[in-house]
């Protein structure tokens, strides 16, 4: 059971980045003084993605293992991409860059529920 800990450790870190991504700019309007650091934003992005990168990776290895449905990583990888591509120094200066972190967040969790499930159902068969 220890694969299923890791995809629910995933998917608790890819709820507090949503959690992050919806409150920050709520808080920024009400409260701009409170954000003084330009800066923190993207560090707080980076961490997020570095700790979901191999945290996923385990995840999604020990699931394939187990069911091996390529499906799956490869829904995670493509969501993981799109959380990475924030990171890029290039992108801060475009307004889209900040619309592409959520939904990949949103791919990332969706892919950790789905290899629980596979896992799930192919321990049943």
């Amino acid at each position: 059971m220890a694969f299923k800990k890791v995809d629910l450790a995933a998917i608790v870190l890819s709820g507090l980045c949503v959690l992050h991504c919806l409150t920050v700019p709520l808080l920024v309007s009400f409260t701009p003084f409170l954000f003084i650091s330009e800066g923190s934003d993207e560090m707080v992005h980076s961490i997020f993605f570095f700790v979901a990168l191999p945290l996923s990776a385990l995840g999604f290895w020990q699931g394939f293992r187990r069911h091996g449905v390529i499906f799956i990583p490869a829904l995670g990888a493509v969501g993981l991409l799109l959380m990475g591509y924030d990171l890029r120094p290039l992108v801060h200066d475009l307004d889209h860059a900040h619309n592409l972190t959520l939904p990949g967040v949103l791919l990332v969790a969706a892919a950790h529920l789905w290899n629980i499930r596979s896992i799930r159902q192919r321990a049943l068969a």
